[in-house]
């Protein structure tokens, strides 16, 4: 697979999406984008439609428009106002994301509007067809169809010849990939992804000249070595993942109640996610796994009408949920490939800590 001159990686929306307002890009975009400028000789570009950039305007802009009345209450107890309105809300949030594309190095992708088939993009629209949703409700997909076009058109203008251009598009809907899919069926230097785990991969088995026929083969494999649904077993299960995760990880995983005095965590779930390929080193091939546990930061509530009586135990008290959210780890496995291409002699090498995650927070 080596031998690309350049890559083109444009992202959707719903991949690079924040979960904190003040940023325009979620941290580990930002963090990959910023060390993956270049792979050996090959040159990466990142690329963001303008609708993207649009959208996350109006995300963030609208988030900062939800904290108004607290600014309100807060001038109210100042005695004063604090000069905050709409427009500095608006200009703020377009320098924050010119900041961050000048950071890293981000191209803007316009859509070209007198090159575009309306007359398609109308009758797709009418009849429902990808990007556009199905619903009978109401139309869905404009934007996502001017995402799509913008991507189109910039293959277009590169270079037809898989060697010395490949462009790759990312999106988790399933809708506007199904209508890049159709449009590129006859491109062979064009690549629709669903998961920043699937670039990722790619890019790796770039770097390590492995081909992407290798990786389709053995990803499937790779995935139930590592956790078999159907059996409820494999590397995960043998290994004790979550209780590894548990003696190594230990203050990461309480950090979470730091704001929270008396308040406990509670376990909410446990997802595993895609197998991400890192590299293969003669026969030894190496993976990365994340896993997620899913948490709820709790107090008790005490039942007031049995402590009169003295008649509370721990058993009837009742917990408050605080907080949800998820701790982020990263499992880096590997395993052999036998001569007949079967995965020999799987292990666990390290579980790296990532982050802990706010889905909501409750004022304690």
């Amino acid at each position: 697979m080596a031998g690309f001159k350049q890559i083109k990686i444009f992202t959707d929306t719903n991949i690079i999406h924040a979960a904190q307002a003040h940023l325009l890009i979620s941290t580990a975009i930002h963090k990959y984008v910023l060390e993956h400028k270049k792979i050996e000789s090959v040159e990466l570009n990142w690329y963001l439609p303008s609708a993207v950039i649009e959208e996350r305007q109006h995300q963030m802009l609208n988030a900062a428009l939800a904290l108004s009345p607290k600014i309100n209450e807060l001038e109210k107890l100042l005695g004063h106002s604090l000069a905050i309105t709409a427009d500095v809300m608006e200009d703020r949030v377009k320098s924050k994301i010119h900041k961050t594309i000048e950071e890293l190095g981000l191209k803007i992708c316009e859509l070209d509007t007198s090159t575009v088939n309306w007359e398609e993009l109308i009758e797709r629209s009418v009849r429902r067809k990808p990007p556009f949703e199905i619903s009978l409700e109401k139309e869905k997909g404009f934007r996502d169809a001017i995402i799509a076009t913008t991507f189109l058109q910039e293959i277009e203008r590169s270079p037809k010849t898989p060697r010395a251009c490949l462009l790759v598009f990312i999106s988790g809907d399933g809708r506007i990939r199904e209508f890049l899919q159709e449009k590129t069926s006859s491109s062979e230097n064009v690549r629709i992804l669903s998961t920043l785990d699937e670039l990722k991969s790619l890019l790796n088995a770039i770097a390590s000249e492995v081909t992407e026929e290798f990786l389709e083969e053995l990803h499937p494999k790779a995935s139930t070595v590592f956790y078999d649904y159907d059996k409820k077993d494999g590397l995960y299960m043998k290994q004790k993942v979550y209780s590894m995760i548990s003696d190594q990880h230990s203050e990461a995983l309480k950090s979470v109640t730091t704001d929270y005095p008396g308040s406990f965590r509670k376990l909410a779930g446990i997802t595993i996610g895609e197998q991400t390929f890192i590299k293969k080193e003669g026969q030894t091939v190496t993976w990365n796994t994340g896993v997620s546990i899913g948490f709820n930061v709790a107090i008790h509530e005490l039942n007031e009408s049995k402590e009169k009586r003295g008649l509370l135990s721990i058993s009837d008290t009742e917990p408050i949920i605080l907080a949800t959210g998820e701790s982020f780890f990263s499992v880096v496995w590997q395993h052999q490939v036998s001569a007949k291409g079967n995965i020999i002699k799987p292990k666990i090498n390290e579980i790296l800590f990532l982050e802990n995650s706010f889905h909501h927070k409750a004022s304690p």
